[in-house]
């Protein structure tokens, strides 16, 4: 079986890659989904999750904000209204 990092486990790698320095953000991209395999364990003490350590591993940083929206299509002559 892979082994499986805590959230802290894995903000310690995260942070030697100088990728993230929160726990926060750590935790968020495991609830949204961006550690493949991640899964929320609840505990006395409160939830925590468990990261796959090759999730971790080969975590590349999504873009921050919003995406570019695309560019409109050129006019082309001829085309739309007559003026």
């Amino acid at each position: 079986m892979a082994k499986e990092l805590t959230t802290t486990e894995a903000l310690a790698v995260l942070k030697r890659r100088r990728v993230t320095a929160s726990y926060r953000m750590v935790a968020y991209w495991a609830a949204n989904g961006f550690f493949e395999g991640a899964h929320r364990v609840d505990s006395p003490r409160g939830p925590y999750w468990l990261i796959p350590e090759k999730s971790v591993i080969n975590f590349t940083k999504p873009p921050r904000g919003r995406p570019r929206k695309p560019k409109p299509e050129a006019r082309r002559p001829g085309r739309g209204r007559k003026g």
